[in-house]
């Protein structure tokens, strides 16, 4: 068992945050915290907080998840409910009723959602695209019903903790209870999961973080001083490393899973019994394939009739997807209506080509990829400037002439 308290190497005060706003763009990698007060909390990877979203009314938010369209569903604890956020907005879209006390939410990969819930009768409950239940299952609890839910790649076994020591497991597909996946030895208590894609699970236990072989074995503890609540957890989407919160100091932090150093450690600023629920835009679920596409570069200046280029690279679960159709548009700027559709390579990349006739100004180059009735989209903004040489204001021009003026008076004393 590798057993290590963490270097921290980048730290983010809170101090050094800028201030929310009520919408911004949801980029992979970037962090939703889910705070007391019915917040949500929207971070950059590094920590810039990009908007806070108003979803619960003045109640604790838990767990939250995204469905394949990017759209953000939060588990409103006290109220019974899970909440849509569309994606970029962050307009409420729709409130769906659950159980007593939902606290974690997870998608398959047909877009269904289960809802795990800490309180009332303790069900999972199953609920399709639109939100309407179609199953619940009636799961054994250990002590606090099915509090925290991941589900398996086979889309019927679902594992959950239940505020106790064991890792439990139901299938969904038969409606039976199965054995106990583990028994995780110490103390503490354990709380959100996370399936490995390679096998093994994660898991929030108090006093630290686990890292568990696909036979149930400890085999890594992450923590850090000062941090003795780890409740919520998320993979995030390098596919090498995961975050994961404390509700006693309303911090979280990045973790490398193969070194077990911390990476990055932001302070809401919220205070203790608040940091309930964390949701990472791209994260990793084994329950369903994870597509993702990003732009390069995603900013840039050219000068007026230059050509730019952009190159789209498409992923699935980690691995390039070749072969497949992307949709290039300049949505905006002076060259708006550009446009053109290209096919990936064997590395998952496909270019987008044109030339900034359309004068000085600003573009908004957009990339969408679609599968399965679900649109994946990357944007960048090209800047284009003029080389020409601006005219001289009539002051600039008298000072102009009077400087010069003055050498021509210089030059003949001398």
């Amino acid at each position: 068992m590798n057993v290590k308290k963490i270097l921290l190497v980048a730290v983010v005060s809170l101090a050094a945050l800028v201030s929310g706003v009520s919408a911004a763009d949801f980029e992979y990698g970037d962090v939703f915290a889910g705070v007391y007060g019915g917040k949500v909390m929207h971070y950059a990877p590094n920590g810039t907080l990009k908007a806070t979203y108003d979803v619960c009314g003045y109640q604790y938010v838990t767990g939250m998840a995204f469905d394949s369209d990017g759209n953000l569903y939060v588990t409103c604890f006290s109220k019974a409910e899970v909440v849509k956020v569309q994606r970029d907005t962050g307009t409420v879209l729709s409130t769906i009723s659950t159980g007593t006390q939902p606290e974690s939410v997870v998608f398959d990969a047909s877009g269904n959602f289960y809802v795990g819930h800490a309180g009332g009768d303790y069900d999972i409950r199953k609920f399709n695209s639109s939100g309407v239940q179609t199953d619940s299952y009636d799961v054994a609890p250990e002590s606090r019903g099915s509090d925290w839910i991941d589900l398996a790649s086979d889309q019927c076994t679902m594992f959950y903790t239940s505020e106790g020591r064991k890792i439990m497991r139901y299938d969904v597909c038969n409606d039976t209870q199965l054995s106990d996946w583990t028994v995780v030895s110490s103390y503490g208590t354990l709380y959100a999961l996370r399936i490995l894609p390679g096998g093994g699970v994660l898991v929030a236990d108090s006093e630290n973080v686990k890292r568990l072989n696909s036979s149930g074995a400890i085999v890594q503890i992450y923590d850090l001083t000062g941090f003795n609540s780890w409740f919520a957890l998320n993979l995030d989407p390098d596919g090498k490393s995961f975050w994961s919160g404390d509700f006693s100091n309303g911090k979280f932090v990045k973790f490398n899973i193969s070194t077990g150093n911390a990476e990055t450690i932001i302070d809401t600023g919220q205070g203790g019994s608040s940091l309930f629920g964390l949701a990472v835009f791209g994260e990793i679920t084994v329950s369903k394939p994870v597509i993702t596409i990003s732009i390069d570069p995603a900013t840039a200046t050219n000068t007026v009739g230059d050509t730019h280029t952009v190159t789209v690279t498409v992923q699935k679960d980690g691995s390039p997807l070749s072969g497949v159709t992307v949709d290039f548009e300049v949505i905006s700027g002076p060259n708006a209506g550009e446009s053109e559709s290209a096919v990936t390579n064997a590395s998952g990349q496909a270019t987008f080509s044109y030339t900034g006739s359309g004068g000085s100004g600003t573009d908004v180059i957009v990339a969408k990829y679609s599968e399965n009735g679900s649109v994946y989209r990357a944007k960048a903004i090209k800047k284009w400037v003029s080389t020409s040489i601006p005219e001289f204001p009539p002051v600039a021009v008298g000072i102009l002439g009077a400087l010069g003026a003055v050498v021509l008076f210089a030059t003949r004393r001398d």
